[in-house]
């Protein structure tokens, strides 16, 4: 978070240009590439779900221009991640805290990127989704990945420069019809499928490409917990058949779904598919993670295609979590630094979200092995109660994408949202007189918060090393106020000094 704070003003002062020609990111080999992590959540001060949904995507769509893609939305125990990203429980939730989840985010450090776009929804069981689908398909995005968050099913569309169009359809139960069986007896769906996702379950989303000569088919297998292991023979003679293992579900606290789903055209498949579960990172430490769930006790199931000559090894980082009395029983992986500390200084609703993910952030960069990328996170907590994050990492490139360059200006910082109505003066403000703070040289991390409305006060967050360069900062928060023609606010000076 230090480096997002301080470079603020330079990523608000540069604007990089998209090129409108085309480039290809090319297979380097996993030895090669080095990654880079963000993790994303909503920042704004607003309330309702139309504006926590935008806040979230309008993030991640801001690195998305930068070449980063969505690597996973964290998913699994719904308990946990209430805590963690002090969410109200699912139980009591209205509907304005479906959006509120973590997305983990990946580009490699080196190298040509291409820019992308992102499209989210966040789906209870009895909402219709239909209208918000259909116009996603002939706008070039696809479906990219699907996480179930309790009741909530977080869905990411992904589109790059030059998608071909497709189209979505949702199907759902009616009367003693269930979605899929609908699905199954509809030709035109069958020989037009691509993916299925499964987002209720009552409910399904298709998608549609080209028609081809063989018809695609959905299987559903399911077994308790402690007999998972026992679909593997099942799972292995379907793919045999041209069928992909679609996600890992659990359901209810004993039982384990797993979706088989065979692609239209289609006619088989060298997939060898392992199907295992053990203590967070341990299972499935080889092969291509095709579905993954978390048991109440801490356990991890998951699906991972062994085929092919080299197959891909995964390492799973276990994020443990604890409430810390220190900082009022919030939650988080490890005592706080500083820099995290002036984060929770902020009057502003999201700053300890933003410092929960900044620190997870941290700590991803510490576990991850080289040549490893994040792809997949899941919340659970153990049979001891203690809660954690799973993320599963592989070294298998991501794959081949061509599209347009990526913005090379830098990644703009999570920063709480100074987005609340009649706001708009004080925004724009806030940016420039942190364009100009971060030109000075200062000792240490600062940055400025302006309360809002009419007053004319100003919020000064970040940390220093000694008392005299705490006096030092605010000094330089004064004259980049002043040069912006504001010399009448007042400070409120909440900077920190390292113990």
């Amino acid at each position: 978070m230090t480096r997002g704070c301080v470079t603020l003003s330079r990523a608000l002062a540069s604007a990089g240009a998209v090129a409108l020609a085309l480039v290809a990111v090319p297979y380097l080999g996993a030895q090669t590439i080095e990654y880079e992590h963000r993790v994303v959540v909503p920042t704004t001060a607003l309330d309702r779900e139309i504006d926590v949904a935008a806040s979230l995507e309008r993030n991640i769509n801001a690195l998305a221009a930068r070449g980063f893609a969505l690597a996973a939305v964290t998913g699994g125990d719904s308990q946990a991640l209430d805590a963690m990203l002090r969410r109200r429980a699912f139980a009591s939730r209205p509907a304005n805290d479906q959006a509120v989840t973590l997305a983990i985010m990946v580009r490699p450090r080196r190298g040509p990127v291409v820019a992308r776009e992102y499209r989210l929804l966040h789906i209870a069981e009895l909402e219709r989704v239909d209208q918000a689908i259909a116009p996603l398909g002939g706008q070039g995005y696809r479906l990219a990945l699907a996480e179930i968050d309790g009741p909530i099913v977080h869905v990411a569309f992904e589109k790059v420069t030059g998608s071909e169009p497709v189209e979505f359809r949702e199907f759902r139960n009616r009367g003693r019809r269930s979605w899929m069986d609908q699905l199954m007896a509809d030709p035109d769906v069958r020989a037009r499928m691509t993916r299925v996702v499964p987002i209720a379950l009552g409910a399904g989303i298709v998608e549609l490409g080209p028609p081809q000569p063989v018809a695609g088919e959905v299987r559903w297998l399911s077994k308790p917990t402690h007999a998972f292991e026992q679909l593997e023979d099942p799972v292995g003679a379907l793919a045999k058949t041209g069928h992909q293992v679609q996600l890992v579900r659990r359901r209810g606290p004993n039982d384990l779904d797993v979706l088989m789903v065979k692609p239209a055209g289609a006619a088989g498949s060298t997939a060898a598919y392992d199907l295992d579960n053990g203590p967070w990172g341990a299972p499935c430490s080889r092969g291509t993670i095709d579905g993954a769930a978390v048991g109440p006790n801490g356990n991890v199931y998951c699906a991972a295609d062994r085929g092919g000559s080299a197959p891909p090894s995964n390492k799973g980082l276990d994020l443990t979590v604890r409430a810390l009395p220190a900082e009022g029983g919030a939650v988080f992986f490890r005592g706080l630094t500083c820099d995290l500390q002036a984060l929770l200084q902020s009057a502003r609703p999201a700053a300890a979200r933003i410092a929960f993910v900044a620190q997870m952030e941290q700590e991803i960069a510490k576990a991850a092995k080289p040549g490893f990328r994040v792809t997949r996170a899941l919340a659970a907590v153990d049979g001891g109660g203690q809660a954690r994050i799973v993320v599963f990492t592989t070294d298998t490139p991501l794959p081949d994408v061509t599209g347009s360059p990526a913005d090379p200006s830098p990644p703009p910082p999570l920063l709480a949202e100074l987005d609340t109505v009649g706001n708009d003066l004080a925004r724009q403000r806030e940016a420039a007189v942190n364009v100009e703070l971060a030109g000075r040289t200062l000792p240490g991390l600062a940055w400025l918060e302006f309360d809002g409305g009419r007053a004319r006060t100003v919020r000064l967050l970040g940390c220093t090393p000694t008392r005299v360069a705490r006096e030092t900062v605010e000094s330089a928060a004064r004259g980049a106020l002043i040069a912006n023609g504001l010399g009448d606010y007042r400070i409120i000076n909440r900077v920190l000094v390292e113990r």
